[in-house]
């Protein structure tokens, strides 16, 4: 069985070009894994990167098998990537032609595994039955698994409570939006795929106006590429089209902050004044922690809006909602408003309705 690598952010969209962002987060990530764990760090698989879509998760888990691949000498047939629907595809086939036994013996022989977006398994429970047993038997014989997801995927409301369990043994690593200086090298990337003309110093004005992941970029650049066909980005553009953050950003956490207000049923008010209750300590920490997650706004720039908080209170509420992900209760409440949060930032026409405001 060959590598086999697909996207998981559809059909539309390109692998976006994320080096950079890709390369510091691969090499922190290993460099970590390898500073308690003696080579191979097996332990800590399998791995499991989740964060909202553009974030660079199918870039980062390619980069990580292939270094892993590098170091341990591993051949090329023995690394394969797959996207979570490929990866059902084949296995109904199988079922299908009688070869389950044949698809498990391919799966056997490789040493490293990548399932790019496991959470759209979540309705096939026979998809998930065969994960668990890819599991036990990657357990068995010390094989790397690394997975994808947009949502924490050790719920049980959101996968069999037999794999939810065995993914929590694993190490998750949430992927929150590159850098800025990234960002910038992958915006200018985009710009020469797209053939927009534009200097350096436009496209730093727009990385610092655009927040969001690297699908907001691309959206954006593509939406002005479409709608300003041959026209050169710059400056008085950017002005004219993306108000200063510092004028939209206290109405992009306003959205979400009303959408944590309304799912707590807290009052706005008490979610951004001084309360300390404890219901309204959780339901602020959420609407900071989401704040971040989507917009890619500093800790300050979110403090500001709840009360002008110091930027380490923010960040420590942000760890706080880290730390209670294992929760199942938790995580699902926390997921739901994140699909709220995600069908607000796109619409029907994929355009980034943030930039839009």
């Amino acid at each position: 069985m060959g590598s086999h690598t697909r996207s998981a952010h559809g059909p539309n969209l390109p692998r976006l070009p994320l080096n950079s962002h890709v390369f510091d987060c691969t090499e922190h990530l290993l460099y970590s894994l390898s500073s308690v764990v003696p080579e191979p760090p097996i332990h800590f698989f399998p791995l499991i990167l989740f964060g909202p879509a553009g974030v660079g998760k199918s870039s980062l888990a390619e980069s990580i098998a292939a270094t892993i691949a590098e170091k341990q000498r591993f051949e090329v047939s023995e690394v394969a990537m797959f996207s979570a629907s490929e990866f059902r595809r084949r296995f109904v086939t199988a079922i299908k032609t009688n070869s389950v036994d044949d698809f498990r013996c391919q799966f056997n022989s490789l040493r490293i595994v990548v399932i790019d977006g496991i959470d759209q398994l979540k309705s096939s429970e026979q998809t998930q039955c065969e994960l668990i047993r890819l599991l036990d038997q990657s357990h068995r014989s010390n094989k790397y698994v690394i997975f994808t997801s947009r949502e924490l995927p050790n719920s049980a409301h959101i996968f069999l409570p037999q794999l939810a369990s065995r993914l929590s043994f694993g190490l998750m690593v949430p992927i929150e939006p590159p850098s800025e200086m990234s960002r910038f090298t992958i915006a200018r990337n985009l710009a020469e795929l797209m053939s927009i003309d534009c200097t350096d110093t436009a496209l730093k004005n727009l990385v610092c106006r655009v927040r969001g992941t690297a699908l907001d970029l691309y959206r954006t650049l593509l939406g002005f590429n479409e709608n300003f066909p041959g026209q050169s980005l710059t400056d008085d553009t950017i002005n004219s089209l993306y108000p200063p953050l510092e004028q939209s950003s206290a109405s992009q956490i306003d959205k979400i902050a009303r959408l944590v207000s309304e799912t707590y049923q807290i009052r706005l008010s008490e979610i951004r004044g001084k309360t300390r209750r404890q219901a309204v300590v959780d339901a602020r920490s959420i609407a900071m922690y989401l704040s971040r997650q989507f917009l890619g706004l500093s800790y300050q720039r979110i403090g500001n809006y709840f009360s002008k908080r110091d930027h380490s209170t923010v960040r420590h509420a942000i760890q706080q909602v880290k730390a209670k992900m294992n929760d199942n209760n938790y995580a699902m409440r926390l997921n739901e408003l994140t699909k709220k949060i995600s069908s607000l930032t796109t619409s029907s026409t994929g355009e980034n309705l943030w930039t839009l405001m």
